[in-house]
């Protein structure tokens, strides 16, 4: 298999790109019993972060191939090489003809999990999102998981946070300085406990 942040959703499950709603799922419960928690597998081959990584991008694959609109527009994607045609607003992934979408207000102290909560309110893929800002997929996963050992050095994760902030129209001056208060918390806490293992 392909490195897995070079793959596709496709390549990602090992299926083709005509395979039916039952064979995606079938893939999806392998890639589970390969990848999961609870696998053993794969437990000297990747680290629990590369393990993370790997099973954030399947659950993707998984959410946008096992639905059909999501994987039309994705389909789309992919045949035309990778990029959105037409560059699209994140406005453009809503349901259509469902409610609206009530965001909470940004907090003070945001999470990874805060964000990825925002940015699946308003129905943005974690590929959409790589297309549109060019962030390494790895990148999100990271700052959305709050896997800090995978983040990039901090300027860098300011921009990335910045580009995140608005392309979900979001204040990005205040999720920049949220994210990098819950995050500078939280990583001497994580620091600490792994030097006590």
């Amino acid at each position: 298999m392909k490195r897995y942040q070079d793959s596709n959703y496709y390549e990602l499950l090992e299926i083709s790109g005509d395979a039916t709603l039952h064979q995606i799922r079938a893939a999806y419960h392998l890639a589970k019993k390969t990848f999961g928690q609870k696998s053993l597998g794969t437990l000297s081959l990747f680290s629990d972060e590369e393990r993370g990584a790997i099973w954030a991008k399947i659950e993707e694959a998984y959410a946008v191939l096992s639905d059909i609109d999501k994987r039309r527009r994705y389909d789309g994607f992919l045949e035309n090489g990778g990029v959105p045609s037409p560059p699209a607003p994140p406005e453009e992934f809503a349901q259509k003809g469902g409610p609206p979408v009530t965001l909470p207000p940004l907090p003070d102290e945001i999470s990874g999990v805060f964000l990825k909560s925002i940015r699946e309110g308003k129905n943005v893929t974690l590929e959409s999102l790589v297309s549109h800002t060019r962030i390494a997929i790895n990148y999100l996963v990271a700052i959305e998981s709050d896997h800090y050992r995978n983040f990039p050095p901090e300027v860098y994760l300011k921009s990335y946070l910045t580009e995140y902030a608005k392309f979900l129209n979001l204040d990005a001056k205040k999720l920049v300085e949220g994210y990098l208060k819950y995050y500078r918390i939280h990583r001497h806490a994580s620091e600490n406990q792994a030097r006590k293992k």
